[in-house]
């Protein structure tokens, strides 16, 4: 919890409360230190009880309801007050992110509040941030029982719960992560502001480029990393794309109470290839494509994995990459980027809803095993076959999750098609670039 710095002496009365600018900012803002969101929404709490405390009086109910309410609605995705207005066009899942923390911060302050014991002198400055107030914020704090103390207050306590809620949702698990507090000074929260902002103009884009994801998700977490990267270790653990825990989202990401290297506390997991176009490029011989499904399906599965940091040309960069070890491959490790299985699975096109209008023969169809395609240098940009044809489909039928995710980091992005369950290869003829050698990625089980 944070340590109140104010201090009382009877007798006191040359010195104003605040003839420091910077000191009563730097009060209730954390401290160095590690936190939960909801830790530091207690934290910020003294703000909010002052204000309930000054303008309640003989109803402190009614005022913390309709202060509360309007947090609700400046940090809501709609509506006249919101914050952050994700209308038709906006990253639709990160409103639903937004939504999601929105409503759990509201608890978390609902449930520490303590305005019975807040201290009614307690003022600070805080400069006007843009928020808008409902009509009975407005009521309240601008009426006959409100002042400027308690508007300064209820800004600067908004204003700091909007930062904390646009800094966490890149995370799948963001109530578990732990955000540590690196410097203590009178910008406290607001330090997220600028890459809150960065942030925030992706999102209201609908265009959000997974850099921009990470490097916000640093900014709460290790804000000394640089720029870029698929994901990060830091103090307290280690946060990587959320889908390789079975999370259907391409964007965010996930938070583990884990290291991957000792030999740095933070470091940022950077791509193998910063181009992927400037990679080796390599093609499926014609001899590994099958005729049927039945001669290209892999008994083969994973007999062991691990994961492997090399260090980059500086301390502050490495590469993840996995290493698998197939049965039936004696002594050969197949090392595939972590990186790139990310970019391979976010590129992927899922297959559109079956709509009933799919040709039933879905034209000139081969089979490929998986294992031929890690065996490849670089990434498989195309396939070589007696018979090509325009429309041939190079599928890969899955049966081992894993190795599914190795081949997502094998296989050159942009025309790869991502199918799930039945083997409606049909439907796969209008999902990718429509040009080019497509590859199915076709996961049975």
């Amino acid at each position: 919890m944070f340590e109140p710095q104010y201090r009382f002496k009877a007798g006191e009365t040359t010195r104003s409360w605040n003839s420091d600018k910077n000191a009563a900012r730097r009060q209730f803002q954390p401290r160095p230190g590690v936190y939960r969101a909801r830790e530091l929404i207690a934290g910020f709490g003294p703000l909010i009880d002052t204000c309930i405390h000054r303008v309640g009086r003989d109803r402190p109910e009614a005022t913390r309801d309709v202060l509360l309410d309007g947090l609700a609605a400046i940090l809501a995705t709609s509506g006249r007050e919101s914050s952050l207005s994700l209308r038709h066009g906006a990253h639709s899942e990160m409103a639903d992110q937004a939504d999601t923390i929105s409503a759990a911060l509201v608890g978390y302050v609902r449930e520490s509040l303590d305005y019975e014991n807040a201290n009614p002198k307690f003022s600070m400055t805080s400069h006007c941030d843009g928020h808008l107030w409902t009509q009975e914020v407005v009521g309240e704090l601008m009426g006959s029982r409100g002042d400027s103390v308690v508007m300064q207050l209820y800004n600067e306590w908004s204003h700091r719960i909007v930062l904390l809620r646009n800094a966490l949702m890149p995370f799948e698990n963001w109530d578990e992560v732990p955000i540590v507090i690196v410097a203590e000074g009178s910008q406290g929260m607001r330090i997220l502001e600028t890459p809150s902002d960065s942030f925030i103009r992706h999102v209201l884009s609908g265009r959000l480029p997974q850099k921009a994801v990470v490097d916000m998700a640093k900014a709460l977490t290790a804000p000394s990393l640089p720029s870029g990267g698929f994901g990060f270790q830091y103090s307290q653990g280690v946060v990587l794309p959320a889908f390789l825990n079975g999370s259907s989202s391409r964007s965010l990401l996930r938070y583990y109470p884990a290291r991957e290297t000792a030999s740095a506390s933070e470091v940022l997991f950077d791509y193998e290839y910063a181009l992927y176009d400037n990679a080796e490029k390599s093609e499926l011989p014609p001899e590994t494509a099958k005729l049927s499904q039945g001669t290209a399906e892999s008994a083969t599965d994973v007999s062991k994995l691990k994961s492997r940091t090399i260090a980059g040309t500086d301390g502050s960069r490495a590469h993840l990459r996995i290493e698998l070890e197939l049965r039936g491959h004696l002594e050969a490790v197949f090392p595939v980027c972590l990186g790139q299985i990310a970019r391979g699975w976010r590129y992927a096109s899922r297959v559109p809803r079956s709509n009933g209008h799919y040709p039933a023969d879905p034209g000139h169809t081969l089979f490929h095993r998986v294992d031929d395609a890690l065996a490849l240098p670089g990434l498989v940009f195309s396939a070589l076959a007696s018979e090509q044809h325009d429309d041939t489909l190079h599928v890969f039928p899955i049966s081992d999750p894993l190795l599914g995710l190795a081949l997502f980091g094998k296989l050159y992005p942009g025309n790869v098609v991502s199918l799930s369950g039945v083997d409606d290869f049909a439907s796969t003829l209008q999902a990718g670039r429509g040009f080019g050698t497509k590859f199915v990625h076709w996961q049975r089980t």
